[in-house]
C-alpha cells in the first residue's frame, strides 16, 4: 500500500475513533437524562438537552469530514499516469473538465469508463460530483 492509503486509513480510523468517544458520551447522557427526569431541576433538565445537542452537532462534523477523507481516498485509489501523447492509443485528446488538449507528461487518471482527464481536473471535479464527467457512469461511492 502506498504511504498516501496508509495515512488515508489512518486518518479514518481516527474519525471512527473520535465518533466512538462521541457515542460514549452520548450514552451518558442519555443515562444521566433518564435518572434525572424526575428529580431533576428544569436548569439541569436544559442543560443535559443542551449538552447533547453540541454532542450531536459534534458527530455530525466527525461524520461530514469523514465522508470527505473517504471521497478523498477514493478519489486516490483511481490509477493515474504520465500521459505521452505519442504511445497513446485513445481517441481522447483533451480533457473534458477543463477542455485542453492532453500534452506529454501531465499527470492523467483514466476511469473504469476508459476516460482520461488531468488528474487535478478530474480530482476537483469528484469533489462534488459522483459520475465521469463525460459519460456520466458512477466512478465513487457517495
Amino acid at each position: 500500500m502506498s504511504n498516501d492509503n496508509n495515512l488515508n486509513i489512518s486518518k479514518l480510523r481516527e474519525h471512527i475513533n473520535r465518533l466512538e468517544r462521541f457515542l460514549n458520551v452520548w450514552e451518558q447522557l442519555d443515562e444521566e437524562i433518564l435518572t434525572s427526569t424526575n428529580s431533576a431541576s428544569n436548569d439541569d433538565n436544559g442543560r443535559l438537552l443542551t449538552d447533547r445537542h453540541e454532542i450531536l452537532e459534534a458527530m455530525e462534523d466527525v461524520c461530514n469530514e469523514f465522508s470527505g477523507d473517504l471521497r478523498t481516498s477514493q478519489i486516490n485509489m483511481l490509477p493515474s499516469y504520465e500521459y505521452n501523447v505519442d504511445k497513446s492509443c485513445d481517441n481522447q485528446a483533451y480533457c473534458a473538465v477543463c477542455i485542453n488538449d492532453l500534452v506529454s507528461k501531465e499527470l492523467i487518471r483514466k476511469l473504469p469508463c476508459g476516460h482520461n482527464f488531468h488528474a487535478e481536473c478530474l480530482d476537483k471535479w469528484l469533489q462534488s460530483h459522483e459520475t465521469c464527467p463525460m459519460c456520466r457512469t458512477r466512478v465513487i461511492d457517495g
